[in-house]
């Protein structure tokens, strides 16, 4: 299974949280943790969301290692009046 981790946590010298979008692949999301804590670039660590993919764009995720295509994620950002925070979508393509 591929999974779309949604980490949060702290860093050294930061006010807020911040964040990092991961792809991790396991069997199960527990065998990901570990992956997942060498991947943080920070102090603190929560996973905030998690997504797994069996399909994107119509096609199912084999894991046999053959296919050429890996997946992509493509954030769009704005902002919108009287709204503090960047606003995002979030499309995931393979390619």
């Amino acid at each position: 299974m591929i999974y779309m981790v949604t980490l949060g946590g702290s860093i050294k010298g930061a006010n807020l949280e911040v964040h990092s979008i991961q792809f991790v692949q396991a069997d199960k999301l527990e065998d990901t943790f570990d992956i997942l804590r060498e991947r943080w670039y920070g102090d603190s660590l929560h996973i905030d969301g998690i997504t797994p993919f069996q399909f994107i764009d119509g096609y199912e995720i084999v894991e046999d290692g053959m296919s050429e295509q890996i997946p992509y994620l493509i954030v769009y950002g704005g902002y919108q009046a009287g709204i503090i925070d960047e606003l995002h979508a979030y499309h995931v393509v393979l390619a």
